[in-house]
């Protein structure tokens, strides 16, 4: 039986004619593929420059922005005394006259090390011009005199406002050209579709330059551009809601390979947006204390940040 199987392939691929059908069915699936593939990321494309188009539109919406970085345990041959770095702001977002997006919200921020956990916590206020928090609790390590807790604290900084947004928008655009689809998840019980890009270590470094803080003059941007600038993006995911096309969740996972070529994670940027069109009220409470930005900076981080 396998002999006769084996005897009638062979006369059939002797045969020129059967040989040219089974190459020319094998370049028109390959063909086929790649139109497939080239009309799968043009849609993708299409797909998430809409659900960002959406979102530039939306005057109000409910955002939640939170940063995890894990270090090294040992630094320069010392032991850290903290080796994970969490921070989290939660709440309603509405556009003022200016173009600048103003939160009403809370806060979250927390420092674990081996044995120790220091955490902070409080309600924000982040206006176009003055940002305000409350904070409820501050460990006694960061806070001796006590001075800093239930007390409307006032810093005099424009921590949302972007002074290149053109720049930036035609920077992401470029990035947005090389997405591709990646499958879909459930988000906050929503099943959303998955984009994903890997930028190139030439968009990477326009990522840099527009979003450090002598272009764009905004501290949360110049976040992102310390992690770009230290460590290598792996993965840029947005979430986009089928029908609608809204912006639902954007991830930026951050790392650098070891010296075996193992990619280690160092830190992740998650940012969720929903409620779009909500109805949003924001004031800035009254004054209690006042914090000089220089100091509120430190919080935010300044310098580079060392890749080990």
């Amino acid at each position: 039986m396998l002999k006769n199987i084996v005897m009638k392939l062979t006369t059939w691929w002797a045969n020129p004619r059967s040989r040219t059908i089974l190459l020319s069915s094998v370049a028109a699936v390959a063909v086929l593929g790649v139109l497939v593939w080239g009309f799968s990321r043009n849609q993708a494309t299409k797909t998430v420059a809409a659900a960002f188009t959406n979102f530039e539109k939306a005057s109000t919406y409910h955002a939640r922005a939170e940063i995890t970085a894990s270090l090294p345990v040992r630094s320069k041959n010392r032991a850290r005394p903290f080796t994970r770095v969490q921070g989290r702001v939660e709440g309603d977002v509405q556009e003022n006259s200016q173009g600048t997006p103003e939160l009403t919200g809370q806060l979250y921020g927390e420092l674990r090390g081996s044995g120790s956990l220091f955490f902070a916590d409080g309600d924000i206020r982040i206006g176009n011009e003055v940002t305000a928090f409350r904070l409820e609790n501050l460990p006694v390590f960061f806070n001796p005199s006590r001075r800093l807790v239930k007390k409307w604290t006032h810093v005099d900084t424009a921590l949302l406002a972007t002074q290149n947004g053109n720049a930036i928008r035609e920077t992401l655009g470029a990035l947005l050209g090389s997405v591709t689809p990646a499958g879909k998840e459930k988000v906050d019980g929503t099943t959303l579709s998955r984009f994903r890009v890997k930028p190139t270590a030439e968009q990477e470094e326009a990522l840099i330059k527009v979003l450090q803080d002598s272009a764009s003059g905004n501290p949360a941007w110049n976040m992102v551009a310390r992690l770009t600038n230290s460590f290598d993006i792996s993965q840029l995911d947005m979430y986009v809601e089928p029908g609608s096309e809204e912006l639902r969740r954007i991830v930026a996972v951050f790392g650098r390979p070891n010296t075996q070529g193992r990619f280690i994670r160092r830190a992740v940027i998650d940012v969720r947006l929903s409620d779009y069109g909500k109805k949003v009220e924001f004031a800035i409470p009254d004054k209690q204390l006042t914090v000089q930005p220089e100091v509120f900076g430190q919080l935010l981080g300044t310098g580079e940040i060392i890749p080990q």
